[in-house]
């Protein structure tokens, strides 16, 4: 009896906040909110309630950018819901899941959004987790007569978790980049800076690593006769940038394991200078000793080593 009394309980009150709820009114503050911010136009097709691991709400048919030519197309968007905001009238996302969006980008890139864009949205819409499964990003270079395409990733799955305002999160990507035999398979993960700002970055922990498997190049190495054969890249960077950070590069052979490149270094950042020292490695058998810096000035920077 008591089981059933909370349940009835439960569902009242759920049909009382869920009743409050205009998907409209939200759909149109979430599309002007989103275009401000992304300097884009934004169109959200459909809105609908829904059930994934809790209360959660059904976006169809999202676009960013011009209609002809846009930047974003998801055919699906499902975002849970936090609770407690809800009986307040209150719509704050908590984990947003995406199902096989389609990304072109441009470069260079116009109307960038200002520096700091992401975190502001992702803080005030409350995502803790986001999930894309299957997305796909064709990236493309203007030029006098038009543009280009550059080359396109395919079976791309991204998840961005732990994130909280003034806090970091770790974000993982993998995926295949398109080639003419075979796909190259990538690995990209790393932690989130709190913030965008220089002055709270270079002083909190940086851990990130990119992995590149099968990458052909289009001409031969000293170890290969083989126009496009086949190679792996492993660079990491790690450490705190103010005081230090050691980076690391590798390219290699992706059947025998011959070594092609290898580099590493100590990175150092402050707002007057970015510097790379006690450099060492080796290129195709050859010693590499040396560093490199970038000196901030007002007018112009200085770059040399």
């Amino acid at each position: 009896l008591f089981l059933l009394l909370l349940l009835v309980t439960l569902a009242t009150l759920g049909a009382i906040f869920i009743s409050q709820l205009d998907l409209d009114d939200y759909r149109y503050e979430l599309e002007q909110e989103l275009s401000q911010a992304l300097e884009q136009p934004v169109n959200i097709g459909r809105s609908k309630l829904a059930f994934r691991q809790g209360i959660a709400l059904r976006f169809n048919d999202v676009t960013i950018g011009p209609q002809d030519t846009p930047l974003v197309e998801v055919s699906e968007l499902t975002a849970t819901l936090q609770i407690r905001p809800l009986f307040d009238g209150r719509i704050i996302l908590d984990q947003v899941h995406i199902n096989s969006p389609k990304l072109q980008l441009w470069l260079p890139i116009e109307n960038r959004p200002e520096r700091g864009t992401t975190h502001q949205l992702v803080d005030k819409l409350g995502i803790s987790i986001l999930t894309i499964r299957d997305a796909e990003l064709t990236v493309h270079k203007r030029n006098a007569t038009g543009s280009k395409e550059l080359f396109t990733l395919r079976n791309m799955f991204t998840v961005l978790h732990g994130w909280q305002p003034c806090q970091t999160a770790n974000l993982t990507v993998s995926g295949q980049l398109q080639q003419p035999d075979q796909p190259a398979e990538f690995l990209l993960d790393f932690n989130l800076p709190s913030s965008p700002d220089p002055e709270t970055w270079r002083q909190e922990q940086l851990d990130y690593q990119l992995r590149l498997h099968n990458l052909a190049l289009p001409f031969p190495t000293k170890q290969s006769e083989t126009k496009n054969n086949l190679v792996d890249l492993n660079a990491t960077v790690r450490g705190v940038p103010a005081t230090g950070a050691q980076i690391f590069a590798e390219l290699a052979d992706s059947e025998r394991r011959t070594q092609h490149f290898k580099l590493s270094g100590n990175w150092h950042s402050s707002p007057e200078k970015e510097a790379i020292s006690q450099l060492t490695g080796e290129l195709l058998g050859l010693p590499l000793t040396g560093e490199c810096f970038l000196v901030r000035q007002e007018k112009q920077h200085y770059l040399g080593g």
